[in-house]
């Protein structure tokens, strides 16, 4: 198994727990690789008094071994700061790994965090790695699955305010998704007869149309053609008592409206951990399912807990498409 890290915002937490995560596991039996410009690596290191060293174009941690794939854009290490620098840096970076991974060169790609604001000073187009993702390497409808353990979640919209959220889903929408995450949970995690639940929209799921009709107009006709599809989907869900309830725990996949709805109590259940994966690519794409944590940048104290779930996963999802194709 083999796999290329993205080096996401250099001035926040990213790089501190990709070194930690090898720093703390020995010995692992993999082909790794990291796009990153070599000078900047290094003074993040030494900036943190990190243990490591360098030979050539491999890095040295705890005795694992890691090819440097070399970034052009050198940028100066501000722990904390919004730089166009930082963003260009992050930019060639995703480009040179996911071309890797195109090329299966490497099995999957694992991308470091990258700060929105950073990315845009150095004309960024998209609003998220996904989005990247989605006009790259798109091959059917793409979804950000955020999950931990057997909790996995997709959000209908993602990085839309919250004011566009009820003009932009439709039984279209919907419907497509659901078959999405189907396909998905079945080749990416193995579920041989996933089980998905669909969220409302409105509290209460609209209490009948008293709180709003698009339980009874858009989101129930798309579950019930869903089921007509032979997928076994229920909703519409009041989300509040459907996560408060512990309802969750009856299905394999959830289909919420809008991002926080389904990533706030995801988050609380994660604890820390958890793992953002780009479903509906011929590429494995799998992140750690949080930011670049700016405020506590080079302070030496980010948990890895949430990058070590997404290289678990991401062996994981590989072995489950190659136990695809095997059949």
């Amino acid at each position: 198994m083999s796999f290329v890290f993205s080096c996401g915002d250099v001035n926040g937490i990213g790089l501190e727990i990709f070194y930690k995560y090898f720093n703390d596991n020995q010995c692992i039996n993999e082909k790794i690789a990291i796009a990153c410009n070599k000078k900047t690596l290094i003074e993040y290191f030494e900036k943190l008094s990190l243990k490591y060293k360098i030979n050539h174009d491999e890095l040295i941690i705890n005795d694992n071994k890691i090819n440097i794939i070399e970034c052009e854009n050198y940028s100066k290490i501000e722990f904390g700061k919004v730089k166009k620098d930082a963003g260009l840096l992050a930019i060639e970076s995703i480009d040179m790994a996911s071309k890797l991974v195109q090329e299966n060169i490497y099995d999957f790609i694992i991308t470091l965090p990258i700060q929105k604001e950073t990315m845009y000073l150095a004309d960024w187009e998209f609003t998220g790695h996904t989005e990247y993702f989605n006009k790259y390497y798109k091959e059917s409808i793409t979804q950000m699955v955020l999950f931990s353990d057997n909790l996995r979640v997709v959000p209908l919209t993602i990085h839309i305010p919250l004011k566009d959220v009820s003009r932009s889903i439709s039984i279209d929408s919907i419907l497509s998704n659901i078959i999405e995450f189907n396909n998905s949970l079945r080749l990416n995690f193995g579920i041989k007869s996933p089980r998905i639940a669909v969220l409302g929209l409105n509290p209460h799921a609209g209490e009948n149309g008293s709180i709003g009709d698009e339980e009874i107009n858009i989101i129930g006709p798309a579950v019930k053609m869903g089921k007509e599809n032979g997928i076994d989907v229920d909703g519409p869900f009041p989300a509040d008592g459907f996560f408060g309830f512990g309802d969750f725990r009856n299905y394999d996949g959830v289909l919420s409206m809008y991002h926080d709805q389904g990533l706030i109590p995801l988050k609380l259940f994660a604890e820390g951990g958890g793992v953002n994966f780009t479903s509906g690519l011929s590429i494995i794409r799998t992140s750690p399912d949080h930011g670049t944590a700016m405020k506590i940048a080079g302070k030496n104290i980010a948990s890895y807990k949430s990058l070590s779930q997404s290289i678990e996963y991401g062996i994981k999802i590989k072995n489950n498409r190659l136990k695809d194709e095997s059949k």
